[in-house]
């Protein structure tokens, strides 16, 4: 009797264990349990779980290909600032971008580690984003993602550029007392990012391993606060920076002790954003339908949503506009400021928005393939943009009604989109690739 009620004790401890009901996001779903799973979602993790096991390893080695490359320009960086501290400042492009002679700059070593996943990549979309974040962060110092650009929060004191002229943003205070200690905490503090990064990058290996394989995950331990034994990758940031303050050498402004802090946590966020580049969503396919919609007076009038003028457009006169964003790349417009036009460039596939004093990384990446539609009406060949119509938001509100909860979204939820002709001129932009189209 004591034999069979320990047995039936053990049995409803693993019935009731809670790694029993554990149902993480699986294959080609959200890491935030957007569209699917409720345990151990990535709430700030943007991308999709591998469908198979070869996706699986071509996205952990995307994403290590990342990882060696951009500790690979930070050493870069080092070397050119000590250079310009010793006032011979030098051009790094054949330590970042092409080495002719040998081929091991680190943009040689990038495409080399991304060229060696292209069997297991087949049928994954991994390889053509990551060819367009290499663009992204190997740009110049004029694109605010650039690692260039990057290097001068890091290298940002005193008045002598590490890259005269050229493509890498920074400077250093040459004529210093403690110049020597000021170098030392610039190099210290981007290592350490350059760790965080790919300390990152780890935590979004494991995360996508263990949901393909149906098991829990906690990230958040893994990257923010792991409160048993404090070794989340974050922790060990401010851990490195806690000796920095110890030794008192970081005593240019730019490197408080509040200003490495947010540049932690901005790395970390970038990290998130990647994600979906190493870990992407399945492409799906949207079909546009028309619908005409006739309402009939007392007087026998019957009229339609749209006036029945001339319409010029080619292959007919068009109903319905579908606009659907995608991941984009390169610049998609600009800011003008009084007395200063075209003062900033933006970033396509991201949002901006406040202005100065905005803690976050701009710009926040736009989530992909997110749609919407909307009636239009031909006027020549202009097209006036109108709500869906009544019926049809009837239509959808009674699917809404009826269809089962969903669980819900995560911080990551599709924002609205800026019309291109607003971008120079709007403090809130989001300069997302949109891929417009038309039913007849």
């Amino acid at each position: 009797m004591k034999g069979f009620m320990r047995l039936a004790i053990i049995s409803v401890l693993i019935v009731c264990s809670p790694r029993a009901f554990a149902t993480p996001p699986g294959a080609s779903q959200h890491f935030d349990c957007s569209d699917g799973g409720n345990t151990s979602c990535a709430a700030e993790d943007t991308g999709c779980v591998p469908d198979s096991v070869d996706h699986l390893k071509c996205s952990d080695g995307v994403g290590k290909a990342f990882a060696r490359a951009i500790k690979a320009v930070i050493e870069c960086h080092q070397k050119q600032a000590h250079a310009a501290l010793k006032g011979s400042p030098t051009d790094d492009d054949l330590c970042e971008e092409h080495d002719p002679v040998k081929g091991r700059a680190a943009r040689d070593k990038l495409d080399s580690d991304l060229a060696k996943q292209g069997a297991l990549c087949v049928g994954t979309r991994a390889l053509t984003l990551a060819a367009a974040e290499e663009e992204t962060l190997f740009a110049d110092k004029n694109k605010p993602d650039s690692l260039d650009a990057q290097n001068g929060s890091v290298y940002c004191d005193g008045s002598t550029e590490v890259d005269p002229g050229g493509d890498d943003a920074g400077t250093v205070d040459a004529t210093a007392v403690d110049a020597a200690n000021k170098l030392k905490c610039a190099d210290t503090v981007g290592k350490e990012l350059g760790k965080l990064l790919a300390a990152t990058i780890k935590c979004h290996q494991r995360t996508a391993r263990a949901f393909l394989a149906g098991k829990d995950f906690d990230e958040e331990a893994c990257e923010e606060d792991d409160p048993v034994k404090g070794r989340a990758t974050l922790q060990k940031y401010a851990a490195a920076t806690d000796k920095l303050d110890q030794k008192g050498i970081c005593t240019q402004p730019c490197l408080s002790r509040t200003n490495r802090d947010s540049l932690g946590k901005s790395a970390l966020s970038q990290s998130d954003s990647m994600n979906q580049v190493m870990y992407p969503c399945p492409t799906t396919t949207t079909t546009t339908s028309t619908t005409t919609i006739t309402t009939t007076t007392t007087s026998s009038t019957t009229t339609t949503l749209c006036p029945p003028t001339p319409c010029a457009c080619a292959g007919g006169r068009p109903s319905v506009a579908s606009v659907t964003t995608g991941l984009g790349s390169g610049t998609c417009g600009h800011l003008d400021a009084d007395g200063n036009p075209n003062f900033f460039s933006l970033t396509c596939g991201g949002l901006y928005f406040g202005g100065a004093g905005v803690g976050m990384p701009l710009p926040v990446r736009v989530p992909d393939m997110a749609f919407a539609l909307a009636d239009v009406c031909c006027n020549g060949t202009s097209l006036a943009v109108h709500p869906r119509s009544a019926p049809i938001m009837a239509q959808c509100a009674e699917r809404m009604r009826t269809a089962p909860a969903a669980p819900a979204r995560s911080s990551n939820a599709p924002r609205r989109a800026v019309s291109s002709d607003r971008l120079s001129r709007s403090p809130t932009a989001v300069t997302a690739a949109v891929r417009p189209a038309f039913a007849w």
